[in-house]
């Protein structure tokens, strides 16, 4: 008799680390981490004649988004590094690291700024607080939970 395979996933598995702080708790209520390809790797030319050439960019740039609970202390943490990078000139890039502690899928970049200081808000109830990183250089793992 053959089972089937079982895996877990928890948002809470999730870790998030930004130059070396740790962002751990306030995860936003719904998508809190999300990585975008900032444009293709590959793309293909195809002549009137039907011959073709591939293109490979080696530009690898890539979007990480983390939303918060306003109420989150990583706002803070944020915040205060975001400011301190105003102060250098030319700012100061960090390395970015998330991993799924329960599966194999990670994010990394050696080097990655905040693009702005987030919109804030005052409402009837608590909401988010959403932080734009860009990466250079990044090492995706696409792996399984």
């Amino acid at each position: 008799m053959t089972g089937s395979a079982n895996s877990t996933y928890s948002a809470d598995a999730w870790d998030f680390n930004y130059a070396m702080l740790p962002i751990g708790t306030g995860k936003g209520p719904d998508e809190f981490l999300k990585f975008e390809q900032q444009e293709d790797t590959v793309s293909l030319k195809v002549g009137l004649d039907g011959e073709s050439v591939f293109s490979v960019n080696p530009g690898r740039a890539r979007k990480a988004t983390l939303t918060l609970l306003e109420t989150s202390k990583g706002n803070a943490i944020l915040s205060a590094y975001w400011n301190a990078s105003l102060k250098v000139r030319g700012g100061l890039p960090a390395p970015l690291f998330a991993k799924d502690t329960l599966g194999t899928t990670k994010e990394f970049s050696p080097a990655a700024m905040i693009t702005r200081m987030p919109d804030t808000a005052a409402s009837k109830e608590a909401g988010v607080i959403v932080w734009v990183f860009l990466m250079a250089d990044p090492d995706t793992f696409v792996g399984s939970h």
